[in-house]
Formats: C-alpha cells, sequence, structure tokens
C-alpha cells in the first residue's frame, strides 16, 4: 500500500480506538478495526493485569517487612490500636462493661470520614447487649446513648478507609432514632 493510504488507515484506527462506536464505509475494514481494537483492549488488560501482579506481589512483600519491624520493636501503629481495640471490646464483656459505664454517652462528629473498625467501637460502646450480635451494624443502640454528625457529600478519607457504605449501614441501623436533616 503507498504511505498515503496506510497514514489514512492509522489515522482512522487511532480515530476509532478513542470513539470505537464509529464505523467507516468499507465492511472488511470495520471487521479489521474491530478485531484491532478486540487486540487493543486484551493487551491492555494484560499489561494492567501484570503491573497490579508486580505490584501486589511488592507490596505484600512491604506489608509483612513492616509488620515484622513492628513487632521487632514493640509498637503498635493506628490501625493495630483500632483492631486490638474492636477486638477486645467484642471478646470481653466485662471490659466492654466498664468503659461502657465510663461514657454514658457518645457524640461522633463527621461520621461519614469513619471507618469500619471506629464504627465497630462506638457500637459496641452504645449497644445494648454488644456480645449477643456478631455484625456490628446489628446491634441495637441503647436509646439516647449515640449521637453522630455526617454528611455523605463531604467524605474525603476513603483512603483511610472511610466507607459511604458504612456510613448507610450505620444509619439504617438506627431506624427508630430521630434523624434530623439540615439543608443550607
Amino acid at each position: 500500500k503507498d504511505l498515503v493510504a496506510r497514514d489514512r488507515e492509522v489515522y482512522i484506527f487511532r480515530k476509532l480506538l478513542v470513539h470505537p462506536t464509529e464505523k467507516v464505509s468499507d465492511p472488511r475494514l470495520n471487521q479489521e478495526l474491530d478485531d484491532l481494537i478486540d487486540l487493543y483492549d486484551s493487551l491492555k488488560a494484560s499489561i494492567v493485569h501484570n503491573i497490579i501482579s508486580r505490584l501486589a506481589n511488592t507490596l505484600t512483600g512491604f506489608i509483612d517487612e513492616y509488620q515484622s519491624l513492628k513487632s521487632r520493636q514493640g509498637v503498635l501503629d493506628f490501625h493495630d490500636l483500632l483492631l486490638l481495640s474492636c477486638e477486645m471490646l467484642r471478646r470481653s464483656p466485662d471490659v466492654t462493661s466498664y468503659f461502657r459505664s465510663h461514657y454514658k454517652y457518645v457524640l461522633v462528629d463527621e461520621f461519614q470520614d469513619t471507618d469500619p473498625l471506629q464504627a465497630q467501637i462506638v457500637f459496641y460502646l452504645t449497644a445494648r447487649n454488644p456480645q449477643d450480635q456478631t455484625v456490628w451494624h446489628e446491634m441495637p443502640i441503647e436509646p439516647g446513648r449515640l449521637f453522630l454528625v455526617g454528611d455523605p457529600k463531604q467524605s474525603i478519607y476513603r483512603f483511610r478507609r472511610a466507607d459511604i457504605e458504612m456510613y448507610a449501614a450505620a444509619k439504617s441501623a438506627l431506624p427508630k432514632c430521630n434523624h434530623l436533616t439540615i439543608s443550607k
């Protein structure tokens, strides 16, 4: 093929990669372009898969080394503290009772930025019989013990495990409570 025709085909292919729903008048060329687009998508998916696999392997090694370093130095990070606190409240009715007696009322501001472990801790501290439940958002909250303030439109801490689905689960777990919506 001459250079002009080949350049025209490359131009059309590039245009179709950006706008794959557009077609050209030659059905044979359409089929070739469809095959090329499928091949391109497959290659792109393969490259992404390889990058994610390598990244996951690298991060697994990093995380293992980080855990080992914390263990050797006898330190905990913030996530460890949340995990251990939640586990302690879940497993020990005496500890839960102790903290429930010291914190009669719990107010959580910016609840939309709360991660699932933090929500579990709040529910353990305010539920009627927390040890009777295995799923935190099924715990019946004692009336008047828990006050949540949050706006799901302002959630900015997803990188820290804040989760809008968790926010919705917590809100639906409190169906008999008073919900006050403020706008403007």
